[in-house]
């Protein structure tokens, strides 16, 4: 399954939904997304820590995980864009 807030394509079985780290795991449950698989690709281009964070606290268990980063900042530092609170852009 693939999410996307402005397409979407059934041959692909890409789903148009605006999504946060507040409404993950709903989708995941509207789409019955099983809780172990093999492969989560997080690139959200603002909040990937905490989508990251929601889906493995709710016991989801992928086999791997591909997650963006900013190569921009040292490996040291902990930089994020907070969600906002509303859950909405």
């Amino acid at each position: 399954m693939l999410l996307d807030g402005s397409h979407e394509n059934p041959k692909i079985n890409l789903k148009k939904e605006m999504f946060w780290p507040n409404t993950i795991i709903g989708l995941f449950e509207k789409y019955k997304v099983l809780k172990e698989f093999d492969l989560l690709s997080v690139d959200t281009d603002s909040y990937d820590f905490f989508m990251l964070e929601e889906i493995l606290k709710n016991d989801y268990k992928p086999r791997v995980i591909i997650v963006e980063y900013n190569a921009n900042f040292e490996i040291v530092e902990a930089r994020s864009i907070m969600p906002p609170a509303d859950g909405k852009s």
